[in-house]
């Protein structure tokens, strides 16, 4: 009598596999295998710089000029941070010597390094236009105390900004004139160095609200995310930060910091990264980016808010593939997402490569890999 109820239970179980509407249940047999990373670990930042683009995992420094990947540099310990200036001048911070910056010239033929013994515990560096910014901790690894400082000149002259801060930057970003960033912990909030100062100014409306990114938008305009409050989006100007109503990442989202813009020569996105506060493992699906589309300038516009890829016609994933992007980004942490200036190469589309910097599983990219899968998301590879 039993067997009948279980062959009738298995017939249900089975009706119900193969009916379900969940696009992450069948896509996982679709999705393309996972590749192996040319660039493993955990990536810095992408940098663009005349014409080439940068990232550094482990001990070398990579540059892509849109068809090939090459290490032009392999240091002695593991980069930790990477900047360049508008003159040239590309910076190194190794994890094992915080106190030492390497520097190059790259307008030269011939790039030598040298090494600068700042006498600083730097934390995190940014180029600003023809100056190099350095947050750096107090000596005494016990102390809340900061210090920011600016390095100009032919890239070994340092002059201190700050010496009392108790708050390092953690992004930064440059409007030509000022430089803003974003702090947390005892001084959270976001600051202005206005031009031909040396001082930061806390803007009002940001006082202990922890941020975790900040960017400048085609508009010009300024936004920054935070890391809590479901990354709540605020904008930025020199006098006020003020949240921007409705745009949140949503729950249960936290901000990861990634910032980045995308194009399609059109229209433009604002990528977020995220992470599912309630599985921060990768199986979760829940990871990855959102996307909020801009206005035709390029600025915040009213009414929109954060998606998943593929949830809109606009988005940096094609035909609306929402699951494929959630069963491969999807389940990974991104710190860095970046937009290439290159076009892909394989397909000869009109659409620029897109990348992120995972948290433990090296680059990734979003591109067409000359096969059968078409355009998804996967590790980065020798294209």
């Amino acid at each position: 009598m039993k067997k009948p109820v279980y062959c009738l239970l298995l017939a249900l179980a089975l009706i119900t596999i193969f009916s379900c509407n969940d696009p992450i249940f069948y896509m996982a047999a679709e999705q393309p295998p996972l590749l192996e990373p040319l660039i493993k670990g955990s990536p810095t930042k992408f940098l663009e710089h005349n014409g080439l683009m940068y990232v550094a995992s482990g001990k070398n420094l990579w540059s892509f000029d849109g068809t090939r990947w090459t290490t032009i540099k392999s240091f002695s310990s593991i980069v930790a941070d990477i900047a360049v200036t508008a003159n040239d001048y590309f910076y190194v911070r190794l994890a094992a010597s915080n106190d030492t910056l390497y520097y190059a010239d790259f307008s030269l033929v011939a790039v030598t390094w040298t090494g600068i013994a700042t006498g600083l515990n730097i934390q995190s560096i940014f180029g600003a236009g023809n100056n190099l910014y350095i947050s750096a901790r107090a000596p005494n690894a016990s102390s809340n105390s900061y210090s920011i400082s600016r390095l100009t000149g032919n890239g070994a002259v340092i002059n201190t900004a700050v010496t009392d801060s108790t708050a390092g930057f953690i992004n930064l970003v440059y409007d030509g004139t000022d430089v803003y960033y974003c702090s947390q912990g005892s001084a959270a909030g976001i600051f202005r160095i206005p031009s031909g100062s040396l001082t930061p100014q806390l803007i009002t409306g940001s006082n202990s609200v922890e941020f975790t990114g900040i960017i400048r938008l085609v508009s010009g305009e300024i936004v920054a995310i935070t890391r809590n409050n479901n990354g709540q989006l605020y904008s930025v100007t020199s006098t006020e930060v003020k949240a921007i109503d409705g745009v949140s990442l949503g729950r249960p989202s936290n901000s990861m910091g990634a910032l980045a813009l995308w194009t399609d020569g059109t229209n433009h996105l604002l990528l977020a990264g995220t992470q599912d506060i309630t599985n921060t493992a990768n199986t979760s699906h829940t990871h990855g980016y959102k996307e909020l589309l801009l206005s035709p300038s390029g600025g915040i516009q009213a009414g929109n808010k954060f998606e998943w890829p593929g949830e809109s016609e606009i988005s940096t994933v094609l035909n609306k593939e929402r699951d494929k992007f959630a069963t491969s980004l999807g389940k990974h942490g991104v710190n860095h997402i970046y937009q290439s200036p290159f076009l892909d190469a394989k397909s000869g589309s009109p659409i620029r490569v897109l990348f992120a910097s995972t948290q433990q599983d090296g680059v990734w990219s979003y591109r067409d890999r000359g096969d059968d899968s078409g355009w998804h998301w996967n590790a980065e590879q020798q294209p």
